[in-house]
């Protein structure tokens, strides 16, 4: 936020001699800066000033401009000198004003900063050496505004308590570290879409977050991005306790309310050598969905018992094949009986937990890095897969069981790629569950007719009823499905 680093803005262009560290450097660092903002479209005011015997400075009446509409305003702000010499730590009134005026002719907008403990030590007033370091900490911290009467922000609170967070950067090497907790986190909005006239409303409350990333050779241009994603590297580690929330919107085309919440999730992010790896993990999540605006259609509960994903892009071409994957789990996602009801009243097909597994790997060989691959839409144009290893594909809901697994090799030596290798299917409960739905009026006969059809032309019966299984095979000569042609 603009408001707490106001005190930083004032000095970062100071020269070096009125940043070294001596008897009324704050004092000195902080009319230089006031001046040189002053220069520009922007303006800081005060109403009068103190210095303290140990050379802090109390700034009373603050009040700064940006010049673009954005407005602070506070009581008091001071600068001391902090345990660490060369850093002075900064202290606010309990509560800031900001007024900031948006675009389109909408009415200014009016927040307020409240604070308890509230403390920002940096090394940026008095001269980093190259080397700005930042923390702040904060029993509570939070933002608020928006009016009833305002014709965009209903509402607005962004709400920390136990903040702590940590910045440092070498301006040399370009690496950076750095970090955030809180004990609670609270996210509420509300506003209108002023195009259609629609209300967007939400609230959340998030439990034990912990954040921290660093990373090396950081980028410090869009020229610069592609030599940081070759050289550099970058990790993020995130985590969350319990969190509940709530989601609201009246739009015309989608009117609908959610709440719920969450028992915590984690993600890492990892871009070392052109390759990035995610891995994300949720524990149990439900909600209720509630449509409105007349939809037909009941309250439906909807969750899962944990998530787990794992991503590993190549983003760079390098000499040789990468290796690619992604693995998604989605265990005991459950549809609650509020939907099932208005689709199947006499229960008639299985409300068992549902299960989706798929674990992908693939050998890629780059030509072009992968953002520019997306960017153009062509794949094929900016790289080619050596092999492909279906390790697992599992789908399991309302009865039936699909699995899969194989391995394909690609022959890029022609005008195109030439697949060569298998991947074994087994089919349970479909047949079962067609005529189910075929019952139900969700889908016609002829369609399950179809289905079954290519089921029993391209497919072998399984040891259980109602069982199918299928191995497809990838030839010089064409796909075969059980030894049979596909055309």
């Amino acid at each position: 936020m603009k408001v707490m680093l106001i005190s930083t803005a004032l000095a970062t262009a100071l020269p070096a001699a009125l940043m070294a560290q001596s008897s009324g450097a704050i004092e000195q660092a902080v009319y230089a800066g006031i001046a040189l903002l002053s220069e520009g479209p922007g303006s800081v005011t005060i109403d009068r000033r103190s210095v303290g015997g140990d050379q802090s400075v109390t700034l009373h009446g603050v009040r700064a401009e940006d010049g673009d509409g954005f407005v602070i305003e506070a009581e008091f702000i001071t600068l001391a000198p902090a345990e660490t010499p060369g850093h002075v730590t900064v202290t606010m009134s309990d509560t800031v004003n900001i007024q900031f005026t948006p675009e389109d002719d909408v009415p200014p907008v009016d927040l307020v900063l409240a604070s308890d403990g509230f403390a920002l030590t940096t090394n940026w007033i008095l001269g980093a050496g190259g080397q700005p370091e930042m923390a702040i900490v904060a029993d509570t911290l939070a933002l608020t505004g928006g009016s009833s009467d305002h014709p965009v922000l209903k509402d607005l609170t962004i709400a920390q308590t136990a903040l702590d967070m940590a910045f440092q950067l070498n301006e040399d090497t370009r690496d950076a570290a750095g970090g955030w907790s809180a004990d609670t986190l609270v996210l509420n909005y509300s506003f209108v879409d002023a195009t259609i006239g629609s209300t967007m409303s939400s609230t959340s409350q998030t439990e034990g977050i912990d954040v921290s990333f660093a990373g090396t050779n950081f980028a410090t241009s869009e020229d610069a991005f592609e030599a940081f994603v070759a050289e550099g590297s970058f990790e993020l580690e995130a985590r969350s306790e319990r969190s509940q929330g709530s989601f609201e919107t009246d739009d015309p085309d989608f009117p609908i309310a959610m709440t719920g919440g969450s028992e915590g999730g984690t993600l890492t992010l990892d871009l070392t050598d052109g390759v990035m790896e995610l891995v994300s993990n949720g524990d149990a999540t439900a909600y209720v969905v509630t449509p409105g605006g007349g939809f037909p259609m009941p309250p439906t509960d909807l969750g899962f018992s944990s998530f787990d994903m794992e991503m590993r892009v190549p983003l760079m071409p390098t000499d040789g094949a990468e290796r690619a994957k992604y693995l998604i789990s989605l265990q005991d996602l459950v549809v609650g009986d509020g939907l099932w009801d208005l689709i199947d009243p006499e229960r008639t097909v299985s409300r068992a937990p549902a299960t989706l597994e798929l674990d992908l790997e693939a050998d890629v060989v780059l030509e072009v890095p992968t953002w520019e691959a997306m960017e153009a839409l062509d794949f094929m144009d900016g790289g080619a897969f050596e092999n492909v290893n279906l390790r697992t594909l599992l789908v399991s809901a309302a009865g039936a069981l699909v699995e899969a697994s194989g391995q394909v090799a690609f022959d890029n030596s022609g005008p195109v790629p030439v697949p060569q290798g298998a991947i074994d299917v087994a089919v349970t409960g479909v047949q079962e569950l067609g005529q189910k739905l075929v019952a139900l009026g969700l889908v016609e006969q002829m369609q399950v007719g179809m289905m079954m059809g290519m089921m029993m032309a391209f497919a072998e019966p399984g040891e259980e009823p109602d069982s199918f299984n299928s191995r497809i095979e990838f030839t010089p000569d064409g796909i075969l499905a059980n030894g049979q042609p596909i055309q």
